[in-house]
């Protein structure tokens, strides 16, 4: 029993419960006594909790009761919707998360591990609309365990004489709705290996029903990676007869990977000063699902879930709907050098002998925030530190801690912390959502996306719309060539 169960059974006012007086919860907690005695399947424990619950988190208490789903699930009801209020809105998530870890989670917990071990996944989609309220261990401990699904799917597939109805999971969208609830840049990455393994499958045997099936199911599943939905979709479209999509996921091999070997060969080729990003590749698509099965280098452990979480970060930074962004609190005071991230970009940096500084210049409307990654053992990316640049403003960066470094720049105006549907949240320690710009720049996406080398002075400009990154070595070069034409 949990104390929404015993809630339900004591039969208290579902409406008050933020409103309760000191005197209500004592008259409640004799109440409970009394019930106690009557029913020895009340647990102690789950007695005081309840009282304790009203008196510490009476609005997070009320707004649990108010979600029709949640209430149902814990108390064991049917109620229909005119059961509840008109639904609350979440003020304070974070101490949502804490109420779930110190009353909620057992109950959670075996429901969801047990349907899980089951494949029942169905059953779970509507607790999992709420997973962004459960504790970020118990998160965390999901995500392993839908990752070894998946891992146990390609296992399966890569034997041709395993039987494949241990893996039906697969063949159904609640599945892959279950992912979504969890999607993150290495989910993204199991997924795509299962989606070679299916499609190597479905291009040797167009009638194979376990990988049409598969790819079809996969369509629900909704990633962090844009270019790979736009495949999932394709894929179930050639499948179900429909036209295929402009864009095919083309290799198992990681993009990242390539973006890494991209900048070292431009390094070499032009000397430096250069910025590349990682991109993906399309090109012209067939009436075949195309892959090419390719073993991904085997990269450090260390590196990979690094690059995983900087990816994740950028995705927060970037990837929203301004239309839908709720709870806004604008940071109330920051100046040019300030970090405003506390959970993510935040290392100390400790200066080396002597100092040297690279300027950075910002000419542009847009504040900026440079994101410092420096590089150890050659190649793993680490993030650093983060330093705010105010429009019109210029920085000085301390290079004398570290030789090789990779810079990222996010662009955008009015700093804030807030909400949005996405629901992937880095939490500053003050329980707050990390700040992110509410108006971003018009290419923020892919400025944030540029692993930028540039050795000299920096300057951010406006062009043609867009915030461009140059050096002081090649403006200076671009300015000579329109003088020299200007004088012809």
């Amino acid at each position: 029993m949990n104390i929404i169960r015993l809630f339900e059974n004591l039969q208290l006012d579902h409406n008050r419960t933020h409103e309760f007086t000191e005197d209500e919860i004592i008259r409640i907690e004799k109440q409970v006594n009394v019930e106690k005695r009557l029913n020895p399947d009340i647990d102690v424990n789950v007695a005081s909790q309840l009282t304790e619950a009203l008196r510490n988190y009476p609005h997070t208490f009320y707004f649990l009761i108010q979600e029709r789903v949640l209430y149902n699930f814990f108390a064991g009801t049917t109620y229909g919707y005119d059961r509840f209020q008109t639904p609350v809105e979440a003020d304070n998530w974070h101490e949502i998360q804490l109420f779930f870890e110190k009353y909620l989670l057992t109950d959670l917990s075996f429901f969801l591990e047990q349907k899980i071990a089951d494949n029942q996944f169905d059953a779970v989609k509507e607790i999992m609309e709420y997973s962004h309220f459960f504790p970020e261990e118990f998160l965390h401990t999901l995500q392993r365990k839908a990752i070894q699904k998946i891992e146990f799917a390609v296992n399966q597939l890569m034997n041709p004489a395993s039987t494949s109805s241990h893996i039906d999971y697969c063949k159904t969208s609640s599945f892959f709705n279950f992912l979504s609830q969890l999607t993150s840049p290495e989910m993204d990455e199991k997924v795509k290996i299962l989606l070679n393994r299916v499609v190597d499958i479905y291009n040797s045997n167009n009638k194979h029903p376990q990988a049409g099936s598969i790819m079809v199911a996969m369509a629900s599943y909704r990633p962090f990676d844009e270019d790979l939905e736009e495949t999932l979709l394709g894929n179930r479209n050639v499948v179900l007869g429909k036209s295929h999509s402009k864009k095919s996921y083309f290799s198992s091999f990681s993009w990242k990977t390539f973006g890494i070997i991209l900048i070292i060969l431009l390094k070499i080729a032009f000397a430096a000063n250069r910025c590349s990003s990682s991109s993906s590749s399309t090109y012209e698509p067939n009436h075949q699902i195309e892959t090419t099965v390719q073993e991904a280098p085997a990269l450090d452990r260390y590196y990979a879930d690094m690059h995983f979480k900087i990816d994740s970060f950028k995705v927060f930074l970037t990837h929203f709907d301004p239309a839908k962004i709720t709870q806004v609190k604008p940071i109330e005071k920051i100046v040019t050098s300030s970090n405003p991230f506390t959970t993510f970009y935040n290392d100390q940096v400790s200066s080396a002998g002597d100092e040297r500084f690279q300027r950075i210049q910002n000419k542009t409307n847009y504040d900026v925030i440079v994101l410092e990654n420096v590089i150890v053992y050659d190649s793993i990316k680490m993030p650093a530190k983060a330093f705010y640049i105010k429009a019109k403003e210029s920085f000085q960066l301390n290079t004398s801690d570290y030789n090789k470094r990779i810079l990222n720049f996010y662009v955008g105006r009015k700093l804030a912390s807030f909400q949005d549907p996405s629901r992937h949240y880095f939490i500053d320690n003050h329980s707050n959502v990390e700040y992110r710009f509410t108006e971003l720049a018009p290419n923020a996406k892919e400025l944030i996306d540029k692993d930028c080398r540039f050795e000299g002075p920096i300057e951010l400009r406006e062009e043609k719309g867009k915030v461009e990154v140059f050096t002081k070595e090649v403006r200076s070069a671009v300015e000579e060539i329109k003088e020299v034409a200007a004088k012809n």
